[in-house]
């Protein structure tokens, strides 16, 4: 059995990595003759399910699995699977017969969802086969095809206003070459869509063109009653008996269901079906402009979230404004998401861009402030060497917990307390005694789960006479942020890789004073509302970081590291870096369009620039040939592996890297004009 097909054209190896994890469904082949449906890989140990798919497949899909197995299966070996599936210890010390035997018995007369990973190694390309569940079936329903029906985790009323306005939908599950039929939004059914179009940069991304949805009255339901031009949907109360008998839910995302059935469903569609209606804004919400809007926790696709995100950031660009403070407001979006997505953001500039006040602006519209006792403001300094000088001691002679003067201990205790209450701390220019030393216990504990983060004070067995006030440990909650403000001179110390890796650095860039000028500060828009810690929970996703990248993405990422660790073996991108790049993307606040503010290709040019490149230092002799080298500002790198490398990587063409090519080019005339770069 041939596993791998040799692909010489980047571009088709592109597009065969688009179909990776995508889910079908199948059943155990049925043959007369060798070889067997379940068999023994000769030469080898593994035993090889082979898979006959019953759902439609891509035909890219189709071609590759032509190549690799010259039949109309998918080939799973044991190794491969989930332990579930095997759910015996002794599995691997049995005979060939035996582990045959075990397969049989467990897919026999059922129906098998399981997943493609397509896989690129150089010029070669893997396919590998996971069965991911299965259920119960008679004879009836394995001789049967099933196609695709996708969910939409989105509100009724978002997805309604997508539909109608050319907004792009994201199936995370659907691997066809046409648009779905149908889609599943909460209690609906949705079907009769015009021709979708599909996103040039992202083939599970769908819209709708708008004048399509007035001049195209092709029915897709295959029936030939007439129906008006429009989207229609209908209520899964009035067929969940042709769900039930004909569909397969293989998770959150994706329904299979038998053609045969589908008849039925089209029968019952034009009985309760109804015209969805003409949706040309987003649901508006009623918000009090002195009181937080505080919905459900964890609902981030909620369009009152999405709003409520919307109307903070706006109202926190107001307050800057009327404060006479001039940012981006990529900036200020950029800020915000750090802080949503890591308890430690960091924020670097050149002294004098407001890197303090911005802090203290965002502490001002989640309603905190220094005299309620949720806001610290802790100037670092130069004496900080070790954590007891923020924190405090336990002194032996008297048996009290001495807390610093700092007041860093009193808030975290406060924020224990008040566990549904926001708090920020501000270390303010935190790099003027060595990071590291003074905060090195919560390097660590940042990173654990909100409820695993305990701040050891002292010994829990020790004698303290002010424990009720001061107790041996504190929870760092998701209720605490964490903000440090930098400047980059000789008057301070460099932050090590081992910081870089676990903060979010905002490098704040400064604006045109002509800019400044011609704004009309009086109007700025501020309207003194305040958010509360359930709001933004309210805008978090907590799906996996990975989630956020395509197979291509993930690719070039592996070869980025590849490259940057042949010339320094400690570093190149991390899986906290790559974790931390995807928690970002995935919360990108959307405007009042439902448009992102910051396109997941910006995010990555930045997170690039300010995490990697950041880290990448030296002299010329050890890293000249990765970053090149020039002497004139308006001269081109030439020599650069690591431009080289980004201006030819197909995988993702479309993103311009200007920042990351920035970053290289000021690295590159610092080591030609000094033969070391920071």
């Amino acid at each position: 059995m041939k596993y791998f097909h040799r692909v010489y054209d980047d571009n088709v190896k592109n597009d065969l990595l688009n179909y990776h994890g995508t889910i079908l469904l199948g059943k155990l082949i049925v043959k007369t003759d060798a070889p067997a449906a379940i068999y023994k890989v000769p030469g080898t140990e593994n035993i090889a399910i082979q898979i006959m798919p019953l759902s439609k497949e891509p035909s890219q899909l189709v071609e590759l699995r032509k190549n690799l197995y010259k039949d109309d299966v998918y080939t799973a070996l044991d190794r491969d699977q989930f332990a579930f599936m095997i759910n015996d210890l002794a599995y691997y010390s049995k005979n060939a017969s035996e582990k045959i035997e075990h397969w049989q018995n467990l897919l026999d007369r059922r129906l098998i969802v399981f997943k493609t990973f397509v896989e690129a190694d150089g010029e070669k390309i893997s396919l590998k086969t996971q069965i991911q569940s299965l259920e119960t079936a008679d004879e009836r329903e394995l001789d049967k095809t099933y196609f695709e029906i996708p969910h939409l985790q989105e509100s009724v009323e978002m997805a309604e206003f997508k539909f109608y306005n050319e907004k792009p939908i994201t199936f995370t599950q659907y691997s066809q070459q046409e648009g779905p039929k149908y889609v599943l939004i909460d209690d609906y059914l949705y079907y009769h869509f015009p021709k979708w179009h599909q996103h040039e940069s992202d083939f599970k991304t769908w819209f709708i063109p708008d004048t399509s949805i007035l001049t195209d009255a092709n029915s897709q339901t295959g029936s030939n009653i007439k129906i008006d031009t429009g989207i229609y949907r209908a209520k899964l109360t009035e067929f969940s008996q042709q769900l039930d008998s004909g569909g397969v839910e293989t998770n959150e995302d994706l329904t299979f269901l038998s053609t045969e059935v589908e008849q039925e469903l089209i029968l019952k569609l034009v009985e309760f079906g109804e015209l969805v209606p003409l949706r040309k804004t987003l649901p508006t919400i009623n918000m009090n402009p002195k009181t937080s809007l505080a919905p459900q926790p964890y609902a981030p696709i909620d369009p009152r979230a999405v709003k409520a995100e919307y109307t903070f950031l706006d109202e926190l660009r107001g307050l800057t404004l009327s404060e006479n403070l001039l940012y981006d407001q990529k900036d200020l979006t950029n800020f915000h998401i750090s802080l949503k997505t890591n308890p430690l953001t960091v924020v670097a500039g050149m002294s004098g861009t407001g890197k303090t006040r911005l802090a203290k602006a965002y502490a001002k519209i989640l309603g905190l402030a220094e005299e309620q006792g949720d806001l610290l403001f802790l100037p670092i300094s130069p004496s900080y060497l070790e954590p007891s000088d923020v924190l405090g001691y336990l002194n032996p002679t008297s048996g009290y917990f001495i807390p610093s003067e700092a007041g860093l201990v009193d808030i975290l205790v406060r924020a224990q307390n008040n566990p549904h209450a926001m708090h920020m701390v501000i270390f303010d220019e935190m790099n003027l005694s060595q990071v590291e030393h003074w905060f090195a216990p919560f390097l660590s504990i940042l990173e654990k789960p909100e409820h695993d983060r305990l701040l050891h004070l002292y010994s829990e067995n020790a004698t303290c006479h002010n424990a009720d006030i001061y107790p041996p440990s504190v929870n760092i909650g998701g209720n605490i942020l964490f903000v440090g403000t930098i400047n980059l001179d000789e008057t301070t110390k460099e932050l090590s890789d081992r910081l870089l890796d676990r903060v979010n650095l905002v490098t704040l860039k400064k604006s045109g004073f002509m800019h400044f000028s011609t704004l009309d500060l009086e109007k700025a828009t501020y309207h003194g509302i305040t958010f509360t810690y359930n709001d933004i929970l309210s805008w978090k996703n907590h799906e996996l970081p990975t989630k956020a990248f395509k197979p291509q993405e993930l690719q070039f990422f592996d070869e980025l590291h590849k490259l940057i660790s042949k010339y320094d073996a400690q570093k190149g991108v991390s899986f906290r870096f790559l974790n931390r790049l995807g928690r970002y993307i995935q919360n990108i606040p959307l405007d009042e369009k439902g448009e992102p503010l910051i396109y997941p290709s910006k995010a990555m040019d930045i997170s690039i620039k300010q995490g990697l490149l950041t880290k990448i230092k030296g002299s010329k002799q050890q890293i000249g040939r990765l970053i090149g080298e020039i002497t004139d500002p308006e001269s081109e790198v030439i020599g650069s592996e690591l431009l080289d490398f980004i201006n030819e990587n197909r995988a993702i063409k479309a993103n311009k890297f200007n920042r990351t090519k920035a970053e290289i080019k000021r690295k590159a005339l610092e080591l030609g004009l000094y033969g070391y770069t920071n």
